[in-house]
């Protein structure tokens, strides 16, 4: 008496690649068909058997669900059918959040992208920015830093620092996070004096992926903290700029002796 996986699922996948699942059964007789992770079951349901053929709809919400409820931006799942009794292990597979439809290879997309959907990002010295990455298991990639900066109020120059990351023996979602003291330390290691450096923008690399953050001095009007299309943090910088100023003609008006400006080509019935 068995239950068997019709339905290819890849090792790795987006959250928005999981499709539907398609299951043949030995007979009639009802099976339960559950998702496990962590310990935890993410989905567990009695399905009847249709000439022995189940299909499980809309399986990727309900894992979009569990990864966004528990902040997950990796996870590992196990798909399970219990029938007759026995309980069968149908499929392991590993998901990276993510609700947008993506058709392309996700192999060569990780190896090629910070889990972000900005291509750059303007920053200023008090941010602290997080980026994202895939880090396969056993990885040796190490993180560059290129700093664009001006010293001495010099012509700027192109500075560099290597940090070595620490290696997982199980696939991770790595974070990298940046600051302008880490910014200016990268320029200080190669002999300079901190504060006569003035840093323009700085490139993080880590294998063919890259991403480059502009500083700015003016400090923001508001900072945000919130989980991007990868269920990972990110920030941003919100500058209020005045784009336009509406031209008034004021009078002063005096009531009770207390005087107020008004615009008088405005009309209240």
């Amino acid at each position: 008496m068995s239950v068997t996986l019709n339905t290819q699922l890849e090792e790795l996948m987006f959250s928005s690649q999981i499709p539907d699942l398609d299951l043949t059964t030995s007979d009639d007789n009802e099976a339960v068909v559950s998702i496990v992770s962590g310990g935890a079951t993410v989905f567990s349901a009695t399905h009847i058997p249709y000439q022995r053929n189940i299909i499980v709809h809309d399986i990727r919400s309900v894992v979009e669900y569990y990864m966004r409820q528990g902040s997950h931006a990796l996870r590992s799942f196990t798909l399970r059918a219990k029938h007759n009794g026995s309980t069968q292990t149908l499929a392991t597979f590993q998901a990276i959040y993510l609700e947008q439809h993506f058709t392309g290879d996700i192999d060569e997309f990780l190896r090629n992208n910070f889990l972000t959907t900005m291509e750059g990002k303007l920053t200023s010295p008090g941010a602290t920015e997080f980026l994202y990455y895939h880090k396969p298991a056993f990885s040796k990639e190490s993180v560059r830093l290129r700093v664009v900066a001006s010293v001495y109020d010099e012509e700027p120059r192109v500075f560099q620092q290597i940090v070595q990351q620490a290696q997982s023996t199980i696939d991770t979602v790595a974070r990298v996070e940046i600051t302008h003291n880490k910014m200016l330390d990268a320029v200080e290691a190669n002999g300079w004096v901190r504060e006569h450096i003035k840093v323009l923008a700085c490139s993080v690399q880590v294998g063919a992926r890259a991403f480059t953050y502009y500083v700015q001095e003016a400090e923001p009007n508001l900072t945000l903290y919130f989980r991007n299309a990868f269920n990972c943090f990110e920030c941003c910088e919100l500058f209020a700029v005045t784009t336009h100023k509406p031209k008034v003609e004021r009078q002063v008006a005096v009531t009770n002796r207390i005087s107020t400006f008004y615009n008088q080509q405005n009309e209240r019935a």
